[in-house]
């Protein structure tokens, strides 16, 4: 029978297994578990996260800080750079500009207080230090690039230095100046 239902072509007969039954038991057991790694997964990035901010959060603010005022100084030196050029075009205008900058010199500049940047303490779980240790890593990276990024644009139009150094100054920043001259 077999040689003649070979011989015949007939197609092999399929073997039917039925799948093992799950049980409801096992299928809340298993979604719990899935919970209870996704929550833990979530609160290790949450701890981690937490953890750099609370480590690097205050050299962010000090870097956000830096820049606002270096920002405002090159702003106010260029500025400075323009108001000189037509002065210096209009010997009428630079007189009436003498009377206006004697009632502006008799404002005094606002001090600022830029706090150092210091490399963070280290944490107890060698991940988390890891994590922090990158994370200020890239800060510093940004900073350089920032100070370069100053000091380039100086360069290019050095009659800038003069006047962000004096604006530094009179902001009582004067840290930030040197890390712009530092920088190059």
């Amino acid at each position: 029978m077999v040689r003649a239902a070979v011989a015949r072509g007939a197609p092999p007969r399929k073997v039917v297994t039925a799948p093992r039954p799950v049980s409801v038991t096992q299928t809340l057991v298993n979604a719990v578990k899935s919970v209870e790694e996704f929550v833990s997964y979530v609160d290790a990035h949450v701890t981690k996260s937490t953890a750099i901010e609370k480590a690097i959060g205050s050299s962010k603010q000090t870097f956000e800080t830096e820049k606002t005022v270096i920002d405002a100084a090159m702003e106010w030196a260029k500025m400075t750079v323009d108001i000189e050029a037509e002065l210096s075009a209009n010997p009428n205008l630079r007189k009436h500009y003498a009377d206006l900058e004697e009632i502006l010199n008799n404002e005094p500049s606002p001090k600022i207080t830029i706090s150092p940047i210091a490399m963070p303490p280290s944490h107890p779980d060698s991940d988390i230090n890891a994590a922090i240790s990158l994370a200020y890593s890239n800060l510093m990276d940004e900073r350089s690039r920032y100070f370069i990024q100053i000091r380039n644009q100086i360069k290019s139009n050095p009659s800038l230095a003069q006047h962000v150094q004096s604006r530094l100054q009179e902001l009582g920043c004067f840290s930030s100046w040197r890390e712009i001259e530092s920088h190059g």
